[in-house]
């Protein structure tokens, strides 16, 4: 029996052993949101995905829609990783990564949201962060990620903060704004129950 080959961006938000081999990758996709996706005899020295797969990395991804989840066949890495400089980028990358695997349910198209994410992965990789600059583009991309999926308020602060894109000048604001935006993102949070 042949199954359909899906081909879509992707990043990982993280991963969890399967068995002896296996590994399990929450990818947000472009095209499908958030869904587990298998990676058989990853943990394998042999294995053609070993070194593609990596948490936190942005990918273009082949998958196959099996009974119980999706099995990664293929992949192809972007060339920008986070390394040991963006550490600060990195620790700020992987709380958004858990914040969107708390709250995103189910297959759906999140293609806003999507695009967001990738903008602020590749604002945290390109940019000279200070450590400071790197948790105000987390508080921004927070209230991002909570104006998408529908937890937003009447903030004009949040507001703006939602509708532009990642920027020195977002970052600027952020920072003047600051005490308001994490009053506005742990408000949401306890609101949401999640």
């Amino acid at each position: 029996m042949s199954h359909h080959r899906y081909q879509t961006e992707a990043v990982i938000l993280g991963s969890v052993p399967r068995g002896e081999s296996d590994r399990v990758f929450f990818l947000f996709t472009k095209d499908m949101g958030l869904i587990p996706a298998s990676a058989q005899g990853i943990r394998n020295l042999p294995s053609k995905l070993r070194y593609t797969l990596s948490d936190f990395g942005a990918l273009e991804v082949d998958l196959i829609r099996m009974e119980d989840m999706w099995r990664i066949v293929d992949a192809e890495e972007r060339p920008i990783i986070f390394s040991a400089p963006h550490s600060d980028a990195l620790r700020a990358f992987v709380r958004i990564a858990g914040l969107l695997r708390r709250l995103m349910r189910g297959e759906r198209k999140e293609a806003v949201l999507f695009d967001g994410c990738m903008q602020f992965r590749n604002f945290l990789l390109t940019e000279k962060l200070l450590p400071k600059e790197c948790r105000d583009a987390e508080i921004a991309m927070a209230v991002k990620v909570l104006h998408e999926l529908g937890y937003g308020g009447e903030s004009r602060e949040s507001k703006t903060v939602s509708s532009e894109s990642f920027s020195r000048e977002l970052i600027s604001f952020v920072a003047a704004h600051r005490h308001t935006l994490v009053s506005f993102t742990n408000a949401r949070l306890n609101e949401s129950h999640l």
